[in-house]
């Protein structure tokens, strides 16, 4: 029996070159579509999603909430005290980072229970938008999940992140940008200055409520509140890309 195929929908400019490529029928239409809404969405790809993707889209997207189908929010681990975001940390003068769990927790767990439970698939086939220029990614991604993933971008049509973008332009929707939760640590200044007003404010406020917890993490590299740092757009070839390595963010 076939197995039903699954679009992991990100919300960034992979996911949604993917769907161009759905919509003018190079790849076939998956059998579900689903995206992880983790209540801190930038509300940009909830933008880009209503009013460009949506209605071209041959097929239903389920948006999946993190409340309903998520046992973590912000703090969890073994001790139940961890942060679960990539922070990054000043201990002692020193610039660290914490691992990356909310991901896996916020989308690729919500994301499974989801489709267990509400629409009863048992086993599938993912669709993740790793590009051909990310061998290690997918190639890591391929041998821990063997046949139960598909890379449209690499097995489908093969294409580069800049194809990616060169390809929605020429669909004629407009340059897609990072889709990522508006506090992550791991976007940098350029992408932190394409999120809205509101989106910036709630990012300052947010920062400074973990350091009633932790006084030692930050959201920004700088290792400063938020509220003090200057952002700076950078030229093309020097910007610090510190991609989710999930692969469920920023796609």
């Amino acid at each position: 029996m076939k197995r039903p195929t699954v679009f992991m929908y990100g919300g960034g400019r992979q996911s949604i070159f993917i769907c161009t490529l759905i919509i003018n029928k190079k790849i076939p239409t998956p059998d579900y579509t689903i995206i992880a809404d983790t209540g801190r969405e930038k509300e940009t790809t909830w933008q880009y999603l209503d009013s460009y993707v949506m209605p071209e889209y041959p097929a239903k997207i389920h948006i999946v909430s993190k409340e309903k189908f998520a046992t973590v929010d912000l703090w969890g681990g073994k001790d139940k005290d961890s942060l679960l975001i990539p922070a990054f940390t000043n201990i002692g003068g020193n610039l660290g980072k914490l691992e990356t769990f909310c991901s896996n927790e916020w989308k690729a767990r919500v994301c499974d229970r989801f489709l267990k439970k509400e629409m009863g698939v048992k086993d599938w086939v993912s669709w993740i938008g790793f590009s051909v220029d990310e061998p290690k990614r997918y190639k890591a991604k391929r041998r821990s999940m063997g046949d139960s993933v598909w890379f449209p971008l690499v097995d489908g049509v093969p294409t580069t992140k800049q194809g990616c973008i060169d390809g929605v332009l020429n669909h004629g929707w407009p340059k897609p940008i990072h889709s990522a939760c508006w506090m992550c640590p791991l976007q940098d200044d350029d992408d932190r200055l394409n999120n809205t007003p509101s989106d910036h404010q709630k990012a300052i406020q947010f920062d400074a409520e973990l350091r009633k917890k932790d006084p030692n993490v930050f959201i920004h590299r700088s290792l400063k509140p938020y509220s003090e740092v200057a952002l700076e757009r950078k030229p093309a070839g020097e910007r610090d890309i510190l991609p989710c390595d999930s692969g469920l963010c920023m796609l």
